[in-house]
């Protein structure tokens, strides 16, 4: 409503503008002809009286010219109205961020907690090692060495507790993962992929539903990435060990999404590596920051 309020605020100054700049001009033309020619009156209209004389005529085409120079310079008044209302007019951007609204605080519904008992949380997020097929391939395993040996770094000494999706190559990235960094590895299906809702933009329609079921998967995936939203993103209790999370691409742009209280429906603006690394971490103070955005410099190029 206030974005709408300041737009017609600028749209009447603009008019008013407009009404002005008209009537000096007017002002101006009527002065010059009204000095250059005098109109004798009489009770009936000029145009009915034969006896009304025009006292000191001037040529046609002297006054031809004066007009058109006022036109002329009409027109460029016109001009320069419509790049002041350009200038004026508030950008596409403007207008978002003043759609935005502020931060809150109690998004996990902890607000009214104790802060002495909460605790900073600290998720690692993972891709999937690259699969063909819904098998995981020999590159895929040397990518998920790779990101074994940067969350090793991460947590160092701490213990690492692994939750994976039910799709094969979250599940053999997390054995991966384990192997190096001797983490806890458990399952849960909440991680598994889905169909956050209607991207905007659009970027790839391939990798949407059909669209006669589009609207069911909508309802039953959207309700599942939430569920595991909830469940893993939140402040916390003391902890001594780190998680991390391994789960297909799409999973992992709708938590760091919903972290950031952003639309879901921006998922496909995000583009996420397999092997990559995403970090999120809820601060004490109900803040959340999202530190590493897939992140792939630990990935070796092949």
């Amino acid at each position: 409503m206030d974005v709408l309020n300041k737009r017609s605020n600028r749209k009447f100054i603009i008019a008013g503008v407009v009404c002005c700049l008209v009537t000096l001009t007017l002002l101006t033309l009527m002065t010059r002809l009204g000095g250059t020619c005098q109109i004798h009156h009489s009770p009936v209209p000029p145009y009915l009286d034969k006896t009304a004389q025009i006292k000191h005529p001037r040529k046609m085409d002297e006054n031809k010219i004066e007009v058109d120079e006022l036109l002329q310079k009409i027109r460029v008044i016109s001009d320069k109205i419509r790049q002041l209302e350009h200038k004026i007019e508030p950008s596409d951007q403007e207008l978002d961020a003043s759609n935005t609204t502020n931060w809150n605080n109690n998004w996990d519904k902890m607000e009214n907690i104790n802060r002495t008992v909460l605790y900073k949380t600290h998720i690692t997020l993972v891709v999937g090692g690259e699969s063909k097929g819904g098998q995981i391939t020999p590159k895929g395993l040397r990518q998920m060495s790779q990101t074994a040996v940067a969350i090793r770094d991460i947590y160092q000494q701490r213990t690492v507790r692994i939750i994976h999706a039910e799709d094969h190559s979250s599940k053999r990235s997390a054995i991966e993962i384990s192997r190096v960094t001797h983490g806890v590895i458990s399952q849960d299906s909440l991680l598994d992929g889905g169909y956050p809702g209607t991207p905007d933009p659009v970027v790839n329609e391939t990798a949407l539903p059909l669209m006669d079921i589009r609207g069911y998967v909508e309802f039953r995936d959207s309700a599942r990435l939430e569920a595991g939203f909830r469940r893993f993103i939140h402040h916390g209790e003391k902890m001594e060990y780190g998680t991390v999370l391994v789960a297909p691409e799409v999973v992992v742009k709708y938590f760091i999404l919903r972290s950031l209280q952003l639309p879901v429906s921006m998922w496909q603006r995000l583009s996420l590596e397999t092997g990559s690394i995403s970090t999120i971490r809820v601060e004490v103070h109900h803040g959340v920051l999202v530190s590493a955005i897939g992140s792939i410099g630990h990935l070796t190029k092949e």
